[in-house]
């Protein structure tokens, strides 16, 4: 702003001036088995350490403490400082196992397992990501929020064999050639960030976490309505944060089949009829959203939302 145009204690953002490109070291090691013909498993182990990852700080924030925050700032001629910066840090480790069964008596099917650990120092900086304590950038290492502990997602086509050898025309060409396909995907929440409304801290800064000081208990999924344990947590200290670590926890799996039935009808010889049939969800399953994470709050650990339920959509393609 020009002289004499800004306010008084102006917010700014900055870039840092060391600005190095985010490195990934990544190490693997894989296993892999035929079964029997036209079939194999993979086992896969992968790992990788990133750094200099776009971090979002605030810089001119005062220690935790009594008293004005503005005052107690490293720079009272300015409020909040933003700085973005290539400081923060992330691992991951995973173990895949792959079973593969290429198209054989009119069956291709692919089997996918993941178990894996993925922890940083939040979302990055353009994601809305923001160090809770600049003074303590390790207090903010922990799950991802997109740690999936387990994941399984399985692929198949199925040639239906039914009338295929009928001798009459008719019933072949309305019941033989259908086929059956769809995917499977089940897996394990992911993570919920506890956070507290207050600024116990006294530091002008949001997204502060309580202490954690006992087991936590989760039942959600199964509850809708204080599915985790409260008393697993304490409000800190006036003018301190609290010893929780991100996401602590984990919400409800995730459950879905997604099926299609399909057939091509032989019009001519260069015109088909295509027709299909997708059930989304196919059983309908109830996949529930992340409970409440703002402790203490009435809504804290009741959840409110839902994945979509069954969708059934019927298209025809006629190509020549």
């Amino acid at each position: 702003a020009a002289l004499g145009t800004a306010t008084p204690t102006p917010d700014i953002v900055t870039i840092g001036p060391h600005f190095p490109s985010s490195t990934m070291n990544q190490w693997s090691v894989d296993v892999e088995r035929t079964l029997w013909r036209d079939a194999a498993l993979d086992v896969q182990y992968q790992g990788n350490h990133s750094y200099h990852l776009d971090s979002n700080w605030q810089k001119n924030a005062p220690l935790p403490g009594p008293g004005p925050i503005q005052s107690r700032r490293p720079n009272p001629l300015f409020g909040n400082i933003r700085a973005i910066e290539n400081q923060a840090y992330s691992n991951y480790d995973g173990m895949n196992v792959v079973l593969v069964q290429r198209m054989r008596h009119g069956l291709m099917l692919q089997a996918n397992y993941t178990w894996s650990h993925s922890l940083d120092q939040g979302q990055y900086a353009f994601g809305g990501g923001q160090i809770v304590n600049p003074y303590n950038w390790r207090a903010d290492y922990g799950n991802s929020a997109a740690d999936i502990r387990h994941r399984f997602v399985a692929n198949y086509v199925w040639e239906m064999p039914f009338l295929k050898l009928s001798k009459k025309r008719l019933v072949h060409a309305a019941l033989a050639g259908w086929s059956l396909s769809g995917t499977v995907t089940m897996q394990t929440g992911v993570p919920v960030n506890v956070t507290i409304s207050q600024d116990i801290a006294n530091t002008g800064q949001s997204g502060q976490r309580p202490n954690l000081v006992g087991p936590i208990h989760s039942t959600c999924g199964d509850a809708l309505v204080g599915c985790i344990n409260s008393d697993a947590f304490a409000l800190p200290a006036q003018y301190t944060y609290g010893n929780a670590s991100p996401n602590l926890f984990h919400g409800p799996g995730l459950v879905d089949f997604d099926t299609s039935l399909g057939k091509a009808f032989r019009i001519h010889e260069r015109m088909a009829f295509q027709l299909r049939a997708d059930a989304y969800n196919t059983f309908n399953h109830v996949n529930w959203g992340n409970p409440n994470g703002v402790w203490p709050s009435a809504q804290f650990g009741s959840i409110t939302t839902a994945g979509p339920m069954r969708v059934f959509e019927i298209t025809g393609r006629l190509s020549f």
